[in-house]
């Protein structure tokens, strides 16, 4: 077991000009994107209640979609119909909708994956400490990570690669949680939103970035903003 795990995460310091529009989140959306499985009860870690947290030290909340979007080195997929889209995706994205978590995943065949909206409790019960140190005794390898569940709605019906069959509808709703690998883009989008001083709902152009490395390849997916029509 890692003791030096912390149960509390820092401040971002991206936040401070968004937090008015994370704050306007009220409702937790419900469900899950991911699989996550029941937190041990045997840790001795003891739960402590968390207050609500903004952008800046990741916010509350879970989302509900039509469809969730995922994404290869070969491009992006719609889970639903398990498809490649063609192209990139035209969505906007409410910043004070997204549900910003801590993640953790462990084991393989399958992966399981535990989130903390608080950074004080496991979302399926327990501390978040208890869920850290389950998963570090599956993978001792094993840290969280800042992750975020992001819901979409389609600006422009999605198509598949033929460019024949239509995958999702404009005005239906897409939802994507990121990978370890994803929040730099979505902390250098959050901070081009800061900058530009964007809040509430923002017109985004979804791509696609190849990655490989000592043979293994992936994708990431990347948040371009776009003014809108």
């Amino acid at each position: 077991m890692d003791t030096n795990v912390a149960t509390t995460t820092p401040v971002d310091p991206i936040a401070a000009a968004i937090a008015a529009a994370t704050a306007a989140a009220q409702a937790h959306l419900a469900n899950q994107a991911q699989a996550v499985a029941p937190v041990s009860q045997t840790s001795t870690a003891v739960v402590t209640p968390g207050r609500p947290l903004g952008y800046d030290d990741l916010a509350t909340g879970s989302i509900s979609v039509d469809q969730w979007l995922s994404v290869k080195e070969h491009g992006l997929i719609l889970t639903t119909e398990r498809l490649l889209v063609g192209g990139d995706i035209l969505v906007d994205i409410n910043l004070s909708a997204v549900a910003h978590c801590r993640a953790i995943k462990f084991g393989s065949n399958p992966v399981t994956y535990l989130k903390s909206y608080d950074g004080a409790t496991c979302a399926t019960g327990g501390s978040w400490q208890g869920a850290i140190e389950r998963a570090q005794r599956v993978d001792p390898k094993a840290r969280d990570y800042p992750s975020a569940d992001i819901p979409m709605t389609v600006v422009k019906a999605v198509m598949d690669v033929s460019g024949k069959k239509e995958l999702a509808a404009a005005g239906s709703t897409l939802g994507h949680t990121l990978a370890t690998t994803n929040w730099a883009h979505w902390k250098s989008f959050m901070e081009g939103c800061r900058a530009a001083g964007v809040s509430g709902v923002v017109r985004v152009q979804l791509g696609v970035e190849r990655k490989s490395k000592n043979g293994n390849n992936w994708g990431l997916i990347t948040f371009t903003r776009v003014a809108a029509a």
